[in-house]
């Protein structure tokens, strides 16, 4: 996702950026949700759920994806994700916390690990100081927490309801901050845009909005939070050989010196997972 959106920020403005591509998401979900028949399954939802499911919204779209994007617009994209890739840890340190798994020196050893990975990370940015790192390190405590909620509810509503719900309060927070700070949901230039940075903006609609939830959902709901956090562990070394092949980007030895710990540290935590489980 960063590698494909630096280009687009020329364009897009970050919150507006995140604000399109949910919306597209939105439309994707509804395709296939009127194709399942499962379009009006959210009527059937709890009061308690749909809080949950909305406060997801907030907590994904919002936050954690407008701040990423901000990330990505202050930073490089390998830096951003890289930085944005602790949020696993984090995970795995709530549910340390709340007592779904247990407490683990190696864990914590890890962590301290991660933490120290990010610092050679942002110590490395090459362009726009600690502006970025901060922004992806935000936003992935508000990823965290959006995972940990979303195991809470994965449960007990389909991938495709639980998105559309959470999408819909996410892009609607969006539009009501958008608004009150002087902000175009659609950037006026984007009729002119090229046909590369339109088939950008629908691999992050398309892909990664739309098709790229519904199946981190279906791993929530099958599997324990700390392993569907797994996937993520790879972002920060596909981002950067992304970045290196798109848009040039040469990061320093300290930089990889950070990757590998958040990585590694990230890899220590999950392999752990099996021995240490505590049934949610």
């Amino acid at each position: 996702m960063e590698a494909v959106s630096k280009p687009l920020m020329g364009l897009f403005d970050p919150f507006s950026l995140t604000f399109c591509r949910f919306l597209c998401g939105i439309l994707v979900l509804v395709v296939f949700a009127a194709s399942r028949g499962r379009l009006l399954e959210f009527r059937a939802l709890g009061r308690k759920t749909i809080l949950l499911l909305c406060s997801m919204g907030v907590l994904n779209t919002f936050l954690s994806m407008s701040l990423l994007q901000l990330a990505v617009l202050h930073a490089t994209p390998a830096t951003a994700a890289t930085v944005f890739c602790i949020h696993p840890v984090i995970v795995l340190a709530a549910s340390v916390a709340l007592r779904w798994e247990r407490f683990s020196w190696i864990r914590t050893t890890a962590f301290a690990a991660a933490f120290a990975g990010v610092a050679l990370v942002s110590a490395a940015a090459p362009e726009g100081g600690l502006a970025g790192p901060v922004y992806a390190l935000i936003g992935a405590v508000a990823f965290a927490s959006y995972t940990i909620i979303g195991k809470k509810v994965s449960g007990v509503v389909r991938p495709v309801t639980a998105n559309l719900v959470s999408f819909a309060a996410g892009v609607a927070a969006l539009a009501v901050f958008m608004a009150a700070t002087g902000r175009d949901l659609v950037p006026r230039g984007l009729s002119g845009a090229g046909t590369a940075d339109l088939l950008r903006f629908a691999h992050l609609g398309v892909l990664v909005s739309g098709v790229g939830y519904l199946t981190f959902f279906r791993a929530l709901k099958a599997m324990p939070v700390s392993a569907a956090s797994l996937i993520f562990f790879l972002k920060p070394v596909l981002a950067t050989g992304f970045s290196a092949t798109l848009t040039g980007e040469r990061p320093p030895a300290a930089f990889f010196a950070g990757l590998a710990l958040v990585v590694l540290s990230t890899a220590a935590c999950l392999a752990m997972k099996r021995r240490s489980l505590v049934s949610l």
